[in-house]
């Protein structure tokens, strides 16, 4: 056990260890590499729906939040899973209130994403999507590419 608080040394071992922790959590989250997958083709569809750049922006702005969401309320899940092995009922809340969040998140990503999109569809929605045909396999490629990790 250490007996001084975890600390790095310079910013690259931050940027190691925040990289360690990214990848743990999609190699073992299923809804996390979901949402990177669902995040990834709601990007494809806004360049094949040719979105404006302040579209666009917001429209990462809000899978970043939803990606954010879902890695705290994974740390947060395991910090308490760590600190109560056995049932606690406070400990449920904790951990259902930190996914009820992550939800919250996910679900204003679709309103807006609904709005972001609302008339984009028109005239030649079809054309675009054929010539964006491999978004399907960027986004499938992005699901796989983070091995799942237990």
């Amino acid at each position: 056990m250490h007996s001084q608080p975890y600390r790095h040394g310079t910013f690259k071992d931050s940027v190691r260890c925040a990289w360690k922790g990214l990848r743990w959590a999609v190699g073992t989250q299923r809804t996390l590499r979901f949402q990177l997958a669902a995040g990834a083709l709601a990007l494809g569809l806004g360049f094949v729906a040719q979105l404006d750049p302040v579209r666009m922006a917001i429209l990462c702005l809000v899978i970043a939040l939803v990606l954010v969401m879902e890695m705290v309320n994974t740390a947060l899940e395991a910090l308490v899973d760590q600190l109560y092995p056995q049932f606690n009922a406070a400990a449920g809340r904790v951990k259902d209130v930190a996914a009820g969040a992550a939800l919250v998140a996910a679900l204003g990503a679709v309103a807006v994403g609904l709005w972001l999109f609302w008339g984009s569809w028109e005239g030649t929605w079809f054309q675009r999507a054929a010539a964006g045909g491999t978004l399907a396999s960027l986004a499938a490629l992005l699901y796989l590419g983070f091995p799942k990790r237990k």
